[in-house]
Order: structure tokens, then C-alpha cells, then sequence
């Protein structure tokens, strides 16, 4: 077992110098390296490249679970906050339509040395409580408003991934003053569109006729030829157990929402979008907008998983205008 640890740590855990005393090996005796492996590895991939699961130590200093009520209607929003609080800025990251705040891992370990750093489950997703009425997008930025308000934060980055990015447009509109930018990862996609008409109403119609169909069809297509095996099932696994009241009712609210072209243009802060090479999109909204599009390598949608240190890059970059 000894032998097992040293071999991996010299291979990978290079990455994880400024946070290792917040990492810990679920490797002990009688548990085989196989199972471990194995056994609720997370999203281990993108994370760092590690080939056993880690855990992190969330109890420990400034790392650690939280939650809070949403005060608008007493949903349970759980959230992750780690990071110095004396940091210049506070990075909240923003999960997409059926996800968790596990998916921005490789963030989160990337910049909590530096920022303070905040990922959110949204209502109905990963560990917060089910039972809204309505899944809106207006009603998802409340859920970021709340934790922002619990955590007294004054100086925000949102990033928000797929859905998150229209859910972090809305937020901004909420926080005023307080968001110093926001950054989109593969997302945007179509914000002169009419939702009420256009492609999320026609995807909303679909799981309304056959839930089953949609959301396998749907997902499938989220992912690169190249998207590895284990993040394709981990991430798959996750959205497809998501609870139907919440999957239909998010897809609805994304459906229901109002054009964000104006939202966007309006928003005057540094706007960043980092999406996948190939996928449809109106580029030139984007632009319009005024919002800084790059286009990272991979085409599969969960770019900060697919490429989290491309990702990472283009996030840091951003980050350090934002300072200037």
C-alpha cells in the first residue's frame, strides 16, 4: 500500500503543492487501490490527471461545507467555500441544467490559494433541497444572491457553465455594484433568440413527449469523441439521476426566460465567454454583446473538465485584468 502511495504522489501530486495539506488518500488498510479508484472518484480526471480519488478536507480552516434558506422561499442551498477572505476578489462558480458544484472541481483547487472561492448547488441539484415551484432562471440567481449575501461578499467574479451562464446574467442584474465580471464556459449560445420560441422551447417540448428519449439524446451529445471514458460516465451518471421534477422544471424555466442579448449588452463589467471549438452558436451576438469570446480545443460542452488547464488559463488571464 506504501509502495502504491509513493508511486502516485510523485506522479501527480506535483499539481497539488499549495493545498496538500487539505488532500487526503482514501487509500487504508484492507481497501484495494482498485475500489478506491473506483469508488466515488468524482470527476478524479479533469481534476488533476490523479489515479485515486481524493477527498477534500471542507472541515478544515477556511475550507468547508455550508448552507443557507433561501430567504424568498426556504430552499436549502448547499455550497462549498474555501480560500483566504482576505482575497481581492471571490470567484463563484455556477453549475449547468442537471449538475452539481462537483463539476468545478479543478477550480476550485486551482484558485483557492489565491481567491477566495465559492461553488454552488442550485436548487434542486447535487445536495440542495427539491420542492421549488418553479425552476427559473431568476429564481436560480436568488440561490446565488443568498450565499453571496450569507458570505458578505462585495467584489464577485461569477462563471457560470451552460445554464449557469444564463442563471449568472440574471445574478448580475441582482448584485448590482458588487459582480466585478463574469465569464461563461460553453455557453451564450444564442442570446438574440427569443427562448419562448426558439431552440430551448423546441428541447423543453421534447422532454415534456418523452423525458427518457430527451435526456439520454441530450446528453450523449454534450461529449467530445475524445471526452474520457470515466468523465463521460461520471458526468452522465450525475445528470440522468437528477430528479425529473427538477430536469423538466429547469428546462422549462430556461424556456420561459427572457431574451438576454439586452441583459448582457447592458452589463457594464468585464464579460468573458471560454466555449468549445464547433459548437453551434451566434458568434456575432456574443460579440455584440460585448462579451470577449475564446474558443478552447475540445468540443465537448463541459469544457472546464474537458480542458481544465486551458480552462484554467483563460480564466487566470481574465482574472488578472479584472486586478488591474
Amino acid at each position: 500500500m506504501k509502495a502504491v502511495f509513493s508511486r502516485l504522489l510523485s506522479q501527480s501530486l506535483y499539481r497539488l503543492k499549495p493545498l496538500v495539506n487539505q488532500v487526503y488518500l482514501l487509500v487504508s488498510e484492507g481497501i484495494s487501490p482498485e475500489f478506491v479508484i473506483k469508488s466515488q472518484g468524482l470527476l478524479y480526471h479533469p481534476i488533476c490527471s490523479v489515479d485515486f480519488r481524493l477527498r477534500w478536507r471542507l472541515d478544515e480552516r477556511n475550507g468547508m461545507n455550508r448552507q443557507i434558506s433561501n430567504k424568498f422561499d426556504e430552499i436549502t442551498i448547499e455550497y462549498e467555500v474555501d480560500g483566504p477572505s482576505s482575497a481581492p476578489l471571490t470567484l463563484v462558480f455556477v453549475h449547468g441544467w442537471t449538475c452539481n458544484r462537483t463539476h468545478w472541481r479543478a477550480q476550485m483547487l486551482a484558485f483557492t490559494d489565491r481567491y477566495r472561492v465559492i461553488a454552488i448547488d442550485l436548487a434542486g441539484h447535487g445536495e440542495s433541497s427539491l420542492g421549488r415551484p418553479e425552476y427559473s432562471m431568476p429564481a436560480f440567481a436568488r440561490d446565488v444572491e443568498a450565499v453571496l449575501d450569507r458570505e458578505n461578499v462585495q467584489r464577485a467574479v461569477l462563471i457560470g457553465h451552460s445554464m449557469g451562464g444564463m442563471v449568472i446574467l440574471h445574478a448580475c442584474r441582482l448584485l448590482g455594484d458588487r459582480v466585478v465580471g463574469f465569464v461563461g464556459a460553453d455557453t451564450f449560445k444564442y442570446l438574440r433568440d427569443d427562448p419562448s420560441t426558439g431552440k430551448q422551447f423546441e428541447q423543453w417540448q421534447l422532454f415534456v413527449n418523452d423525458y427518457d428519449s430527451a435526456i439520454a439524446s441530450v446528453v450523449s451529445n454534450m461529449f467530445a469523441e475524445t471526452t474520457p471514458d470515466e468523465l463521460r460516465k461520471t458526468i452522465t451518471e450525475g445528470m440522468i439521476s437528477a430528479a425529473t421534477e427538477v430536469a423538466i422544471g429547469a428546462m422549462k424555466g430556461m424556456a420561459d426566460d427572457i431574451p438576454l442579448f439586452d441583459l448582457a449588452a447592458g452589463l457594464d463589467v468585464p464579460k468573458y465567454a471560454f466555449n468549445a471549438t464547433g459548437r453551434p452558436m451566434d458568434e456575432s451576438a456574443v460579440r455584440d454583446a460585448g462579451i470577449e469570446l475564446q474558443y478552447l480545443p475540445t468540443n465537448g460542452h463541459f469544457v472546464m473538465n474537458e480542458d481544465p488547464e486551458g480552462f484554467n488559463r483563460l480564466l487566470n488571464e481574465a482574472l488578472e485584468k479584472m486586478l488591474d
